[in-house]
């Protein structure tokens, strides 16, 4: 990646928010999850790595379809 070492991803399973997603409701942890995806694919797109994005925007695309959020399918 672009960045380097200078950014260090935490597997989601270790991360504080991850823990509070899980104890939330159906439909608000997919709309959170799927959020989530969208801003950290809008972050590494600002880093320069375009192909690393666009996976996850199909990642946050394909869990919203998943959970039934058109809306947040339709997000550009």
């Amino acid at each position: 990646m672009p960045w380097g070492d200078s950014l260090i991803v935490i597997p989601s399973r270790y991360s504080p928010c991850a823990r509070l997603v899980l104890k939330l409701a159906p439909r608000v942890r997919a709309e959170s999850e799927v959020r989530i995806l969208e801003l950290w694919a809008m972050l590494i797109f600002a880093l320069g790595a375009l192909i690393d994005s666009a996976q996850d925007y199909a990642a946050a695309a394909a869990r919203a379809q998943q959970a039934g959020l058109k809306e947040a399918q339709m997000r550009p």
